[in-house]
Formats: C-alpha cells, sequence, structure tokens
C-alpha cells in the first residue's frame, strides 16, 4: 500500500511538471506572436528595398489610424461641459450719430485700449459738399469677454441708430483642424525616427519627401487655426458714424419717430440752403467773368437789333422815287 501511495504521488507530481512546461511554453508562444505582430512597425529601416516599401506602407495605414482616432481622442480630451466645448465668432454691426465728433472719436479710442482691443480699420471723411459733416469707418476687435463692455461704451456721447449681431458656431471646424494638426504631429514624429535608422540613400529622400509634405500641411492647417481661435477670441465690431448738427434720441414712441423725422427733414433744408449758398459764393471766380461775357454779348446784340429797327423805319419814312 505504501508502494503504491508513493507511486501516486510520483504521478501526480510528475503530472504537475508537465503542465506547468506546457503553460510556460504557451505563455512564450503568445510572446513571440505579440512581438512578431509589432514588428513590422519597429523593424529597421533600410534593410532593403522591399523592407523598406514594408516599413512605409505599415506607417502610413497606422497613420490612417491615427487620423481617423485623433477626433474623438480630443473630444474626449476637451472639458465636457457645452459652453468649453462651443467655439463662437460673434460680429457686430453699429451706425452711430454723434454731435461731439472728435470727442466721439477720442472716447472710442480710449475705450479700445481699455478693454485690450485693436483698430483694425479706422477712416474718417467729409460727406457733404460744405464739409460741414463728416463720417468716419471704424473696425475694432475686442476680446470677446470685453464685447459687451465696449459695446456699452460706444452708446457714450452719442446715439447708437442701429445695430446688428451674428454669431457664428464654429466648433466643428476647429474640432477638425484640431484632430488634422495632431495626427500630421504623431506622423512628423514618426518620420523624424524612420529618418535616423534610414540606411540607404532612397530610403532617406523617401522620408525627406514625405516629411516636407507633411510640414506643409502641418503649417498650413496650423496656421488655420491660429485665424479662428483669433476670430472666436477676439470680437468684431464694425461702426459707421456720423456727425450731426443734432443728435436724436432713441425712438421708443409714435411721437418720438414724428419728432425725429421732422427735425432730420429740417436739418436737411438748413443744409440744402447752405449748400447752395456755399456753391454761388464760391463758384463767384467763374461765375463774375461768365456774367460778364453773357452781357457783353447782350449789349452788342441789343444794339444790332436797334440799328436793323433804324434802317427799316427809314426805308419806310422815305417818298418813292418818280420816273418822267
Amino acid at each position: 500500500m505504501k508502494h503504491k501511495g508513493k507511486t501516486l504521488i510520483a504521478a501526480l507530481c510528475a503530472a504537475a511538471l508537465l503542465l506547468t512546461a506546457l503553460l510556460g511554453f504557451a505563455g512564450c508562444g503568445a510572446a513571440e506572436k505579440s512581438a512578431d505582430y509589432i514588428e513590422p512597425v519597429t523593424r529597421s529601416y533600410g534593410a532593403g528595398d522591399a523592407a523598406a516599401e514594408v516599413v512605409q506602407d505599415d506607417f502610413m495605414e497606422n497613420n490612417s489610424y491615427a487620423k481617423s482616432e485623433s477626433a474623438p481622442q480630443a473630444a474626449e480630451g476637451t472639458d465636457a461641459s457645452p459652453q468649453a466645448q462651443e467655439k463662437i465668432v460673434r460680429t457686430f454691426e453699429l451706425t452711430v450719430r454723434t454731435e461731439s465728433f472728435d470727442a466721439y472719436l477720442a472716447a472710442l479710442k480710449k475705450a479700445v485700449a481699455v478693454n485690450g482691443g485693436y483698430l483694425e480699420n479706422f477712416s474718417v471723411w467729409n460727406s457733404s459738399y460744405s464739409g460741414s459733416n463728416r463720417s468716419a469707418s471704424v473696425t475694432a476687435r475686442i476680446p470677446a469677454q470685453n464685447a459687451d463692455a465696449f459695446l456699452a461704451a460706444a452708446g457714450e456721447n452719442g446715439v447708437i441708430t442701429g445695430s446688428t449681431e451674428s454669431a457664428t458656431n464654429v466648433t466643428l471646424q476647429y474640432v477638425d483642424l484640431e484632430s488634422r494638426i495632431s495626427a500630421y504631429k504623431t506622423e512628423q514624429t514618426t518620420l523624424m525616427e524612420l529618418l535616423k535608422k534610414a540606411e540607404s540613400l532612397e530610403d532617406t529622400l523617401k522620408i525627406h519627401k514625405r516629411l516636407n509634405e507633411v510640414n506643409y500641411q502641418l503649417e498650413n492647417y496650423t496656421a488655420q487655426m491660429r485665424v479662428l481661435e483669433n476670430r472666436v477670441s477676439y470680437s468684431t465690431v464694425e461702426m459707421d458714424i456720423s456727425e450731426v448738427n443734432r443728435a436724436l434720441v432713441e425712438e421708443d414712441g409714435l411721437g418720438t419717430r414724428i419728432k425725429n423725422r421732422f427735425l432730420e427733414n429740417w436739418d436737411a433744408l438748413i443744409e440744402g440752403l447752405k449748400n447752395i449758398a456755399v456753391g454761388l459764393i464760391g463758384g463767384l471766380p467763374i461765375l463774375l467773368p461768365l456774367a460778364a461775357v453773357i452781357a457783353v454779348v447782350i449789349v452788342v446784340l441789343v444794339k444790332v437789333r436797334k440799328k436793323r429797327k433804324a434802317k427799316k423805319a427809314a426805308k419806310s419814312v422815305a417818298p418813292p422815287e418818280t420816273t418822267e
């Protein structure tokens, strides 16, 4: 019985050793399969033309995968709140009338500086023949968080007679550019690593060609991203400013509208009379010589006409001649 027990124990020990050996062999095989799976990507570049083509193809496939996966990763890495994800481009258009034209423009420039913005366009010109009234066209870029404060300042020293606001959601465009930039950066890094391992001139030239294409695309999309970020970060305020003799109040009722139209027409009449007076007085250097010439012509014509009448009268008074 003791001999049989020892034999059973020895058989169990042998089975255990055999099972352990089998598990270890299976683990080694799995490790070898894993190494074979990543080997085409990590093998040394330049082991002949065939090997070079295999590495290039494997890299492009992996890069395509990176491109397809980059957008979801970028979306997951951003803030989960809707306001943080949305990229909004805000544009404002204002029509302003002011009696204090110079003071208004000075205050406007100060408001732009105080709110951390800058002037993209600033032009002033005379809007009437007499030159008494002026107009200005202003395009200001204001940080998005300070846009409302700037709009409040724009209503001081003047009356905003018209305003429009537009908001464009560019979130999808922003995420697309972000994904493309991330994918091209990954490809750029991989190409640089492959360039270090290149062993032949042909392989080096191939990598350089692709690297130049990647750098070009990366610079292009990066520039587009900067422009888009600037449009989102800075709101655009376009202003049409007019100098008037009397700043009208905001139209909030029928009586105010009638009053404004009456004052506008009265100012237009006065301005028209001023323009006529300025035109006549300003045209005297031309009108006086012209009037003198016209006067001389009239005097000559009158004299010629008088002579003709005198001749006709003389002929009618003279007796007819008689014949013998």
